[in-house]
C-alpha cells in the first residue's frame, strides 16, 4: 500500500528501501526511528533525509566478523535506534540524540553462545 498519494518520496517501494533496508523512518516533525532490518545478501545500506535545516543520515556496514557498524549524522531529530537481532552495549534499543554516532551492533546469538 502507498503511504502517501501526494509525496512520491514515501511511495511504497521507496519507503521500503528507506524504512526497512536502511532503517530510516521519519515519524514526525521532531522524531526519527532508526531500525534497519539486516538482509544477509547486503553488505551495506545508506539513506538520508533533509528538510531545510533538519538533516539526518544513516549508513550501516557489515563488518568481516558479522557485526554491524551503524553510522548516524543527526542535527535535528530525537527518537531511538534498534537493529533487529543485534544489540549495542548490551542494549537492544539506544536513544537517538543530536550528533554523530559510530555504533557497533553485535548479533544477539553471539553473546549467548
Amino acid at each position: 500500500p502507498m503511504n502517501s498519494l501526494n509525496h512520491h518520496f514515501w511511495g511504497s517501494v521507496i519507503a521500503w528501501f528507506y524504512k526497512d533496508i536502511a532503517g530510516l523512518n521519519i515519524v514526525s516533525h521532531h522524531e526519527a526511528q532508526i531500525s534497519p532490518k539486516i538482509i544477509a545478501e547486503l553488505k551495506w545500506a545508506e539513506a538520508q533525509y533533509a528538510n531545510g535545516p533538519q538533516k539526518i543520515k544513516v549508513r550501516w556496514d557489515r563488518e568481516t566478523n558479522g557485526d554491524i557498524l551503524l553510522k548516524i549524522k543527526n542535527n535535528f531529530f530525537t527518537g531511538f535506534i534498534k537493529v533487529y537481532g543485534y544489540h549495542c552495549c548490551g542494549m537492544e534499543r539506544v536513544n537517538l540524540r543530536l550528533g554523530e554516532y559510530n555504533l557497533i551492533f553485535k548479533k544477539i546469538d553471539s553473546v549467548h553462545g
